[in-house]
């Protein structure tokens, strides 16, 4: 498994950083008080989207979606588990086929990927 800083992690103005809530430490910026970022995972950047007179900047929600990386994976490992644990046939006298059974191969694709399980055929090539 492919190791990764340990969540949950948070955000602050296009920052990702994992430090626990009775860890973060305040500095005195000239703005306000801002978090020190003692375990930085990240620094987002985003671009304008949408028309002149309505553009977002997607830094926040680019940051946002990162930091919730941890809490993402550790949902998607349970439930894998979950699904593994579930017999195919758990209803006796109805008809599987009815039930909202999800496909979970590009889920566990997606779990090796992240644990860096990728095949070499996969990595990017390197020039020699």
């Amino acid at each position: 498994m492919s190791a990764h800083t340990p969540g949950p992690w948070q955000t602050d103005d296009g920052v990702v950083y994992a430090v626990p809530d009775d860890e973060i430490t305040m500095v005195e910026m000239e703005d306000g008080p801002r978090p020190l970022h003692t375990r930085m995972v990240a620094i987002v950047y985003g671009h304008h989207i949408g028309e002149a007179d309505a553009r977002v900047y997607t830094h926040d929600g680019n940051a946002r979606l990162i930091a919730a990386a941890p809490e993402m994976l550790a949902l998607l490992r349970d439930l894998v588990s979950h699904q593994r644990d579930v017999p195919a046939h758990a209803c006796p006298g109805f008809d599987c086929s009815a039930c909202a059974r999800p496909d979970m191969e590009p889920t566990r694709a997606l779990l090796a990927r992240i644990d860096g399980a990728a095949s070499q055929e996969d990595a990017p090539c390197s020039a020699s």
